[in-house]
């Protein structure tokens, strides 16, 4: 009887004690967060553990705030033993120094006894760590008063960061998305800021509403009208306006696609004032009609390649057919053979 439980013992697999205490360790803390928290505890298999334990989910009245908090578990009187000054000195490896700068979520590094009855915390930040004597280690000071109790709730809440209600911001987004699959036609309104700044970010966050959906991006093309709000009492033509035309030129050096979102046609209005504000012309106004005038054929053409290399651009990084690219460079040809004077545009083709 003696040898068979021998040859057992032998043949049987052996649990570490290290494996013990990682197993003590990780329920002991999941019940702390459960329990004495009352928060989510996710933790990370075995073979998916690559220097995070696990993760937690803040709860505030039974509500998952979407702030979460990643953690590290270390387990054993041995780690409880590594005394400082100021409290414990948890020693980490330099493979996961990196991996922990870029993780996304904060971090928390956990030490507990090897009964897993009192623990210690630190939040890791970079700026805290300290090298060690090994060149494969580095190491960081856990506050001695930083213990595993219900009160760290709120600091840990601070730690994960805030939340908000989103829901108006995503009900105006919406509501955004419904009104511009509506409208046949749309109006938008760039602000007079924008334009005495220069900043065409707007303009790129009103174009990707519109880039959703593939159908929506193709139902919009050339039937937007664009607004200069707030130059209504200025008695200038807006194309003789410094500013807009140093916000037109910003377009074109951020390569916004004007011609794929123009509405041709009607009183081309505005085609006019991109061209007017491109490029130096003389105009000359009959009742609702702008002729316009070109200064030379050189700014002419500048100003020719300056859309055209924005649309190609545009639709490329959409994946958007060439015949629609075709159909929105049709509009701007129509548009220069009558409405502009003295060019002959099958000589800038």
């Amino acid at each position: 009887m003696d040898v068979k439980k021998k040859l057992l013992t032998k043949m049987n697999p052996k649990r570490t004690v290290q494996q013990l205490r990682g197993t003590i360790g990780a329920s002991a803390f999941e019940l702390f967060v459960k329990r004495d928290l009352q928060w989510i505890y996710r933790p990370v298999h075995q073979e998916n553990d690559f220097g995070i334990d696990g993760y937690i989910d803040v709860v505030e009245s039974n509500e998952v705030t979407g702030a979460g908090l990643a953690v590290q578990i270390k387990c054993g009187n041995s780690y409880i033993a590594k005394r400082t000054e100021g409290g414990i000195r948890y020693d980490g490896e330099i493979k996961h120094l990196n991996y922990y700068c870029n993780h996304r979520q904060p971090i928390l590094l956990i030490v507990l006894d090897e009964n897993g009855e009192n623990g210690y915390w630190v939040e890791f930040q970079l700026e805290k760590t300290l090298p060690a004597d090994s060149p494969n280690k580095w190491w960081i000071e856990v506050p001695i008063e930083n213990k595993l109790t219900a009160a760290v709730a709120s600091k840990w809440k601070d730690i994960a960061g805030p939340t908000y209600d989103m829901t108006p911001a995503f009900e105006e987004e919406w509501k955004n998305y419904r009104f511009n699959d509506w409208c046949n036609s749309l109006i938008v309104a760039i602000r007079k800021n924008d334009v005495i700044t220069c900043d065409t970010q707007p303009l790129f966050q009103w174009q990707s509403q519109l880039l959703k959906t593939r159908q929506m991006m193709h139902k919009k093309r050339a039937s937007v009208e664009f607004w200069f709000e707030g130059w209504d009492d200025d008695c200038r033509e807006l194309w003789d306006i410094p500013e807009i035309r140093a916000f037109y030129q910003k377009t074109f050096d951020d390569r916004f696609p004007w011609i794929y979102w123009l509405q041709p046609d009607f009183l081309w209005q505005g085609y006019q004032l991109l061209l007017s504000c491109g490029c130096e012309v003389s105009t000359k106004r009959t009742g609702d009609t702008v002729q316009i005038r070109p200064a030379s054929r050189d700014a002419m053409k500048k100003w020719f390649d300056e859309n055209f290399r924005s649309l190609n651009l545009f639709t490329d990084a959409n994946q958007i057919s060439l015949d629609i690219n075709k159909e929105c460079s049709d509009n701007l040809f129509r548009f220069l053979s009558t409405n502009v004077s003295n060019v002959e545009d099958d000589n800038i083709r």
